[in-house]
């Protein structure tokens, strides 16, 4: 496999004519907007640094991989990457980090990205080349959220098992709900307009357990997508729980929607060990919350009815 098609049963067959690489897909965008690259397709650190200093905006493209019935031995990146990354943005602080992996990964240079980026697309198949140029050129205005959190160290992570038991030692309180502070969290996505959420309204509803709405507005200059992401916190439980997430239409600056959620007595159920089922807590004494991201939660809203 690579860091395009993967491998196992998850690889992709293609012909070398159909894959657009990294490397293709920034010259042809470049190319059409008279932008000069300089390249150093090798993990040469000092070569890597003398192009770096050279130019307006570094692109370190970067990445790990992993296989079928095993774990990967580390959250790093392959070949030396993470020194990669933190040798080039030492030298230009426009620095744009190109992830492609299989999952997390540790950031540790982040810090280091003083006025630069980061673009993860995980393994995005053979079309990879075309959407970063998309998104680094700013022709494509990115809208796409986390669906795991990308830990701040390694000891904020579980690590795999030596023998052929593994303990759920964890239960419940991993990933977002965990309490770690994460390098970037669970729904963590950003775009290059900003968004508003307006009050998360909460009403009864004949036949579910709530219904939920609430405005977004597009504040920014240019257009772009919101994900509204719905989180609930039942009692007796400290966490939050993703339960619906909506993405809104293509908003022009200044133009607002409206995400609409509808919740059935599952979503505002937990699963009670004893009794062995789903028991549906009480809609009011449920908390809901609105936001962009597990630990950006914009608004928040409770139900004053009670079961019947």
């Amino acid at each position: 496999g690579d860091y395009y098609s993967g491998g196992g049963s998850g690889h992709v067959a293609m012909t070398s004519d159909q894959l657009v690489s990294v490397e293709r897909g920034l010259e042809e965008e470049a190319g059409e907007r008279g932008i000069r690259i300089l390249k150093s397709l090798t993990n040469d650190i000092d070569l890597a640094v003398q192009w770096a200093a050279r130019v307006d905006v570094p692109v370190v493209v970067v990445g790990s991989t992993s296989g079928e019935e095993k774990d990967r031995g580390s959250l790093n990146l392959d070949a030396d990457g993470d020194d990669l990354i933190s040798a080039v943005a030492a030298v230009n602080a426009n620095c744009v980090v190109v992830l492609l992996t299989p999952g997390a990964v540790l950031t540790k240079w982040r810090h280091k990205l003083r006025s630069g980026a980061i673009v993860n697309l995980f393994l995005g198949g053979q079309a990879t080349g075309a959407a970063v140029a998309e998104v680094v050129f700013g022709t494509y205005n990115p809208s796409g959220r986390l669906p795991i959190s990308f830990p701040a160290t390694a000891d904020d992570t579980i690590p795999p098992e030596e023998d052929h038991y593994v303990w759920y030692k964890e239960g419940l309180d991993l990933g977002y709900r965990s309490g770690a502070v994460a390098a970037f969290p669970f729904g963590h996505g950003l775009s290059y307009t900003h968004f508003s959420f307006g009050s998360l309204q909460a009403t009864s509803c004949d036949g579910m357990c709530a219904c939920l709405s609430i405005t977004i507005t597009n504040t920014g200059s240019v257009s772009g997508r919101e994900v509204a992401q719905l989180y609930v916190r039942h009692p007796h439980r400290p966490s939050t729980t993703l339960k619906a997430f909506q993405k809104t239409p293509l908003l022009q600056p200044a133009e607002s929607a409206t995400a609409e959620f509808r919740l059935d007595w599952r979503d505002c159920s937990t699963f009670d060990p004893v009794q062995g089922r789903f028991v549906a807590a009480d809609p009011g004494e449920l908390m809901f919350f609105a936001g962009a991201s597990s630990r950006d939660l914009r608004s928040a809203a409770t139900l004053a009815t009670a079961l019947a």
